[in-house]
């Protein structure tokens, strides 16, 4: 069943500045979750989309949400620039607000005309929640981990619940094309968990809870990379990787075998 369509967009600032770039991780773990609710997900990434905005105008025409992400500084221009067209080609589309700097500042972003909800922390549950109220025309003031505007004003709703790493969901790899990521070492980066045992207080990582991917999961990635993908090196890039040095150990000798 396809209930409409999801455009999530990543900002592209270093376009033309290296030579290649990562996945776009929050969208690939995100879509699945939608894919799951019955939506098309559509990714524009204008890193490596020279013409994204055309790709952009194409798409609007028949989405139901449009899913921005954004760190704070040069990302948040190219952010509102999807959002003014937005605004312009699609006036009925839903723009949802995502990643680390709506989540430091959630209700400054929704504060924006060119923001209609923040989501802060962890999207996949909470973008489809939002989606799918969407979807039924019901009202988003009640979910949580978002913030909103009603009757001129900001508000905010408390975290919502943190997500195990290890949800039995594949990436949604289908939806990008690999060679567009392809650097020429032929590294792929890879998250083997997410977030970190400790909370200091210089960094967001804490905040997202620690939990691993389950073995086998990272298995299947892997041989996915190396087999279907082509790709020769893999670059983990946890910010904790070395943190749990069974699973650092366990994963080694698979890889060696």
């Amino acid at each position: 069943m396809n209930k409409g369509k999801v455009i999530l967009f990543y900002p592209g600032h270093e376009a033309g500045k290296r030579s290649y770039h990562w996945f776009p991780f929050p969208f690939l773990y995100l879509s699945p979750f939608l894919e799951e609710s019955g939506y098309e997900v559509k990714i524009i990434d204008a890193r490596v989309e020279e013409n994204w905005k055309t790709i952009l105008e194409d798409s609007l025409a028949d989405a139901l949400c449009l899913g921005i992400t954004a760190m704070t500084g040069r990302d948040i221009k190219d952010g509102i620039e999807a959002a003014m067209t937005c605004r312009e080609i699609g006036p009925r589309v839903s723009i949802v607000w995502g990643g680390p700097h709506t989540t430091a500042l959630p209700e400054q972003t929704a504060e924006s005309q060119y923001v209609d909800i923040a989501v802060k922390g962890q999207g996949e549950e909470v973008v489809t929640e939002i989606v799918n109220r969407l979807y039924h025309r019901r009202e988003i003031y009640d979910i949580p981990g978002i913030a909103y505007k009603k009757n001129g004003n900001t508000f905010q709703n408390g975290m919502s619940s943190l997500i195990p790493f290890d949800y039995d969901i594949f990436p949604a790899y289908h939806l990008i094309s690999a060679e567009k990521y392809r650097s020429p070492n032929n590294i792929v980066s890879y998250f083997a968990s997410r977030g970190c045992p400790f909370s200091c207080t210089f960094c967001t990582t804490g905040t997202k809870g620690y939990s691993l991917r389950k073995f086998d999961q990272v298995k299947k990635e892997l041989l996915f990379f190396v087999n279907d993908l082509q790709f020769k090196n893999i670059f983990f890039q946890d910010g904790t990787y070395f943190v749990n040095k069974k699973k650092v150990m366990e994963l080694s000798k698979w890889i060696i075998e």
